[in-house]
């Protein structure tokens, strides 16, 4: 009777019972090498084998992970010992050459993969494979729906195609590793169920080699191994054991009412353009002093518009943020003018991004141009932006300005792997007159509650926002969304809160959320268009850049939103003015129902939704088209609980 261990090898903030031995009755056919695990995507694997006696394995065609030769060292990967494919001695087969190295080395393989293709070293971070391409490796390959496995092996997990990407396997439907695992566990598997499991939110790495072809037959094995592992794991420390991927309950709700679970920060401009941060900036402020907040800000830098600058807007504005820090009790050194010390507000970005884990993250508030927080997340290690969110609400703090030429918009912060928060233009209640335009004293009106203030606190806002010209403190309702949920601020719920003291209770889940197309973390086939226009949401979208099918893939992962829910799910698009184009709706690779067909219209915004669909926090949702030739767009995806 053969016996099979299975061994933990990295777990660095998971703490685990006794050591133990996970012990299998696999039948008595003797032991012989064969598939150990699946590579790093369409060309960087295939198959590979263990040796028992050596205690290595054969894992083939690295690629740029390692170095080609008969290397044994390499600053990543220590042992290892590239093969032939003459070396194969069982599966199904696969690329020419492979690799031989240790179980341990084997994890350093999952530990790259755990860390979005990032290796850190000696204090530096290398990108070694890009996030994106670590992404699609792990998704559902939709082409697979209707294939058929022609190894022997597959058939007796006969569903296996729901759950396989570009040669590694994941869990997302449970039917991989069963549903006692991590939804987010995924893992390349092999021949007698040799694996490297990668598990983000247990922030863990599982090695499994010593092959018994017979467990090919035992599609149970997996589940019955992970729910023996889920029973070992006893803890898990807050230096980041839950995932960024799925572990829906860890950051839902960043403010309860009582504890913010997380970090704040916040950028501004106020130094050209619009006066309007004069106000904003302390209005904000006070929302978070009033709210309880004053020690979760890290981080405030403002007069951040660089190409242009104007030293009376720059002494006007920090008049402002240090007199409203002084008046409320901020601690200032954590307030940084961008015209004065550039390099100290970049330096400080990067270091409360550095600080962030998965259950102490950072909400980084966008109220300004994308120049300097870019230039501070750049800074940032790699690893550590996933547990980033850049809340915006305006496109031309996105970087989209008309009359200002920006290195970097949204789109580049968005592609350095933080997450992207958008929510509704929060001038349409916050904003009062025309921009560039003294405002008349009757514009003033809902905000005299500031002026007939017996706190002396609340009447120096007042004052601020007459030096601004105009009632327009509408970048702190990014700050009122942050610590209640509301996407609706106005001048009576400031009041409530500011003069009144009596906080909202932030809400459990939004009803309504809008995911913009140009915001989704990946574009395959598209691209950004600024057209201004005005009939799409915020004037821009995504359309297909010069060819034929294309797909925009993003976590669902917001604030204040439902563990889990359904949806009814509206896709706004532009069909081609030539020809048709075939649309479909998927979460984690699965079709959400019948693909749906449009064109030969003029350049109008359609609709199509999908109702009642099933989505988690963690979920990945993808659009993707076909077209027959002509151009079409995508503007957002925008979901409404049932």
């Amino acid at each position: 009777m053969q016996v099979v261990s299975a061994r933990i090898l990295a777990a660095r903030t998971v703490k685990l019972r006794n050591a133990w031995d996970f012990r299998w009755r696999a039948g008595k056919r003797p032991v012989h090498p064969g598939l150990a695990g699946h590579g790093l995507g369409p060309r960087l694997g295939a198959g590979g084998h263990a040796r028992p006696d050596s205690g290595e394995c054969h894992w083939p065609h690295a690629g740029p992970v390692l170095r080609r030769g008969n290397q044994r060292r390499d600053r990543a990967l220590r042992r290892y010992k590239w093969g032939q494919l003459s070396e194969h001695t069982g599966g199904s087969g696969g690329p020419q050459g492979g690799a031989q190295f240790p179980a341990r080395e084997l994890a350093r393989v999952g530990y790259l993969a755990l860390h979005h293709g990032v290796w850190s070293q000696n204090g530096g971070h290398r990108q070694v494979i890009s996030a994106e391409r670590l992404d699609a490796f792990v998704q559902r390959e939709p082409s697979l729906e209707k294939a058929t496995w022609r190894q022997p092996n597959f058939a007796f997990e006969p569903q296996s195609n729901r759950y396989y990407g570009h040669l590694w396997w994941n869990n997302h439907t449970g039917q991989g590793l069963g549903d006692g695992a991590p939804r987010d566990a995924f893992y390349m598997s092999g021949w007698g169920k040799q694996a490297c499991f990668v598990v983000p939110s247990l922030d863990m790495v599982v090695v499994r080699l010593g092959p018994d072809r017979t467990l090919n037959e035992h599609p149970e094995f997996y589940p019955e191994l992970w729910k023996r592992l889920m029973a070992a794991v006893v803890s898990k420390s807050a230096a980041g054991a839950m995932s960024t991927s799925t572990s829906p309950s860890a950051r839902a709700i960043p403010f309860d009412g009582q504890t913010f679970r997380g970090r704040i920060a916040y950028s501004c401009d106020g130094n050209h353009n619009d006066p309007d941060d004069w106000i904003a900036s302390p209005v904000t402020l006070a929302i978070l002093a009033e709210s309880g907040l004053k020690d979760r800000l890290v981080h405030f830098d403002y007069n951040c518009i660089l190409p242009q600058t104007d030293p009376a807007w720059e002494k006007t504005h920090a008049e402002s943020v240090l007199g409203t820090a002084e008046r409320y009790g901020f601690d200032k050194s954590r307030f940084f003018d961008c015209r004065r010390d550039l390099d100290g507000a970049i330096a400080s970005i990067a270091q409360a991004i550095n600080d962030s884990t998965a259950t102490n993250p950072l909400y980084f508030i966008i109220a300004g141009p994308m120049e300097v927080p870019y230039l501070g997340i750049q800074k940032s290690d790699p690893a550590k932006r996933q547990f980033v969110y850049c809340i915006s609400h305006s496109r031309w703090n996105d970087g989209f300005a008309s009359k200002y030429k920006f290195t970097f918009s949204k789109r580049s912060v968005i592609e350095q792997g933080v997450r992207w928060v958008h929510i509704r233009d929060q001038n349409r209640l916050l904003s009062f007159g025309r921009y560039g335009q003294p405002a008349t004293p009757e514009e003033f009106n809902p905000f005299f509650w500031m002026r007939d203030s017996h706190e002396a606190k609340v009447r120096w806002l007042w004052e601020r926002m007459l030096v601004s010209t105009r009632p327009d403190p509408s970048d702190a309702g990014m700050t009122w969304f942050l610590v209640s949920g509301d996407e609706e601020c106005d001048p009576g719920k400031l009041r409530e809160l500011v003069e009144g003291r009596r906080p909202s209770t932030p809400i459990a889940a939004r009803k309504r959320v809008r995911l913009e197309a140009e915001n989704f973390r990946h574009l395959e086939g598209f691209a950004l268009e600024d057209r201004n226009d005005r009939n799409a949401s915020h004037s821009l979208n995504v359309k297909l850049a010069g060819v034929v099918t294309g797909r925009i893939t993003t976590l669902f992962d917001e604030p204040y939103t439902a563990d889990e829910a359904r949806y009814d799910i509206e896709v706004r698009y532009a069909p081609p003015t030539t020809g048709a184009a075939r649309f479909s709706l998927l979460v984690n690779g699965t079709p959400t129902g019948p693909n749906w067909q449009d064109g030969a219209a003029n350049v109008t915004w359609h609709s199509h939704t999908m109702r009642n669909v099933a989505v988690r926090r963690g979920d990945r949702l993808t659009v993707a088209l076909e077209t027959d030739g002509g151009i079409a767009r995508l503007d957002y995806l925008e979901l409404t609980m049932r």
